[in-house]
């Protein structure tokens, strides 16, 4: 008998009839893997959920009634599990090996809030089950399998089918991996960590930490504690390096030894202007109180991301045109009645500072972070 709760946006798929909870994989099989209160993973992004980071499911109070009586039996073999998972090998062979109730009977291990279609797949891929494995699987889909896989650890079992689904994704560029930081690349992100996809991994990284507006959004999928963390302390630190020099190219406009590079002799009227623009740059891009002696932003940086400022340098700061005289002999004496167009820009003057921001993202790898690590 078949499982009812299938994605019925996973191509290739078949559909079955609903009502039905009991699944033989193996009808000769020694385990009942009872799989209750389904269907929790549930990858939400904040923005969609209207909540901060660490955004869950949306409760759903009628759906949460039906689903908590959901009960999925899978009929599975021990021997294929054990010999695909360490986890489930110390379940059925270690030393503190589950036993059954009774002499005789099937024993019965049971898991709360997994995908039943994930899970459906999985144990289908591990029996060898081909006529039940879909040839392609939706982002969700894969990423539900991809913590299952990751919690019992059968990378090895599910290689070869799971890089076919990976590899359909990737060609298609309705599915691909995006050029822009959310749902789908936070879900991409643990997909490649899980299956070791190493340029798919460090381009989604890198992504994380240029895009990003605050600490890095997990979604609640199990990334290592140490991943997070380098992904949001690159993140500071890029925004940390080029807040340090704007606030330095503040404090040169004020003082008053500052020299013009274009036109010393207008050294006070250009760093007047200069100075404006940046302060509305600390205000509006920033969010600086100027006024403050704490007007400073510190980590993590709510609201910033070094893409924001990049963009606001290299696209949102104008060059301020004005003209002023070509030298002044006396004061307020024009020597020249004509008068140049000044070339200071504040955009050329912080453009190295963005370079020197992006130069911080370092280029994480898949080596960093083995496999085993435990997740945060």
């Amino acid at each position: 008998m078949m499982l009812d709760a299938i994605d019925a946006q996973t191509p290739g798929f078949p559909q079955f009839e609903p009502s039905t909870s009991r699944i033989e994989i193996d009808p000769n099989g020694d385990v009942d893997f009872i799989l209750k209160t389904t269907n929790r993973q549930q990858y939400v992004w904040p923005a969609e959920a209207g909540t901060g980071t660490l955004a869950r499911r949306r409760p759903d109070p009628v759906n949460d009634r039906k689903e908590a009586k959901d009960e999925y039996q899978f009929r599975v073999s021990s021997r294929c599990l054990s010999a695909a998972s360490p986890l489930w090998s110390r379940t059925f062979n270690g030393p503190r090996r589950q036993l059954p109730r009774n002499q005789g009977a099937r024993l019965e291990i049971e898991q709360h809030k997994w995908d039943a279609t994930a899970v459906f797949i999985l144990l289908s891929i591990l029996h060898g089950r081909s006529d039940n494995i879909p040839q392609q699987v939706t982002l969700d889909t894969l990423t539900q399998i991809a913590v299952l896989v990751h919690h019992y650890k059968c990378h090895e079992a599910t290689n070869s089918v799971v890089s076919a689904w990976i590899n359909a994704l990737e060609k298609d560029p309705a599915t691909q991996p995006p050029a822009h930081h959310g749902r789908e690349s936070v879900m991409w992100l643990f997909v490649a960590w899980v299956f070791a996809r190493a340029e798919t991994f460090t381009s989604l990284a890198a992504l994380a930490m240029y895009m990003s507006e605050g600490p890095m959004e997990r979604m609640s999928l199990p990334f290592p504690g140490a991943f997070v963390y380098a992904i949001d302390n690159a993140r500071h630190k890029a925004i940390e390096d080029f807040l340090d020099n704007t606030l330095l190219l503040r404090d040169s406009l004020v003082d008053p030894a500052w020299q013009c590079p274009a036109q010393p002799h207008l050294s006070a009227q250009c760093s007047s202007i200069l100075l404006g623009q940046l302060v509305r740059f600390l205000v509006n891009q920033l969010g600086m109180d100027v006024f403050s002696s704490n007007g400073q932003p510190n980590r993590p940086f709510y609201g910033i991301s070094a893409r924001k400022l990049d963009a606001a340098v290299t696209e949102g700061l104008p060059h301020l045109s004005w003209r002023g005289p070509r030298e002044i002999t006396t004061v307020g004496e024009v020597a020249d009645e004509h008068c140049l167009l000044h070339a200071c820009s504040l955009g050329d003057m912080m453009r190295p500072f963005v370079e020197r921001m992006k130069k911080e993202i370092p280029a994480l790898s898949l080596g960093d972070f083995p496999r085993h690590q435990l997740a945060s």
